[in-house]
């Protein structure tokens, strides 16, 4: 079987954050098989709704296995995730009035959700995507406050998050900017971007209080868009360097 593709992985029907509730019948768990798991979703990352209750056929192997480990056995102290731990997971389900959820490649497309992991799914997302009425991308500003006031070491990081219609293109009506993240070096920052913090509309967020990073960092920036529908993209602006304001 080929190896599993991250352009593969991204087509997946949902790539979920979920935190590991626990599993079912763990004395029926097989190699093969795989044992059914719960899941509560954090957040939808790209795809369709797939409600809070997640539940997953999880798998211990990746579909290029053909004999089973020597010696293997099912422990779900140190076979299965940590209760609460959080995961990215990559979701199919071949016919959804019958099958639980699964993940694309078995045991492939279940990551912790380890800032590594995010860096790697977040360097696969698209600088631009169309979302129904031409191409859109992503712009950012990024900024530190040093104005002669306190705090002396400068305030926390503004963010402003914008979607970008290409010319000609528009914008899809009830569009959102919902949520964001920012990579900067090891570390990745995460945020809701409730409505109403810009006063330009849905497409155009702008947050604080963000971390301390040094001016003239580079970074990165995602953001998740969702339609009218509930269904969310991912939309990435790389190249980017935290402004400092005196």
């Amino acid at each position: 079987m080929p190896e599993p593709t991250m352009a593969e992985a991204m087509a997946s029907e949902a790539i979920v954050l979920a935190e590991y509730v626990g599993c079912h019948e763990p004395e029926k768990a097989m190699y093969f098989g795989g044992v059914d798991a719960d899941y509560r979703t954090i957040a939808v990352m790209q795809g369709r709704p797939v409600g809070e209750d997640l539940r997953l056929r999880y798998s211990f192997h990746d579909g290029s296995a053909c004999i089973e480990p020597p010696n293997w056995r099912f422990d779900e102290k140190t076979t299965m995730p940590a209760a609460g731990s959080r995961w990215i997971l990559f979701l199919r389900r071949a016919d959804p009035k019958v099958d639980p959820w699964a993940t694309y490649r078995g045991g492939w497309g279940c990551w912790e959700a380890t800032p590594a992991k995010l860096r790697e799914l977040f360097a696969a997302v698209p600088e631009s995507a169309n979302l129904g009425g031409g191409e859109v991308a992503l712009g950012v500003n990024l900024w530190r406050d040093f104005m002669p006031a306190p705090p002396t070491e400068g305030k926390a990081l503004l963010v402003t998050f914008r979607l970008e219609p290409a010319p000609g293109a528009r914008m899809p009506e009830g569009s959102a900017v919902d949520r964001g993240w920012v990579v900067c070096g090891d570390e990745v920052w995460e945020r809701e971007l409730p409505a109403g913090e810009s006063g330009k509309g849905e497409a155009e967020r702008t947050v604080r209080d963000g971390p301390k990073w040094e001016p003239g960092s580079q970074a990165e920036a995602v953001v998740r868009v969702r339609d009218r529908d509930g269904r969310a993209w991912l939309l990435r602006r790389s190249g980017l360097t935290i402004q400092r304001t005196d």
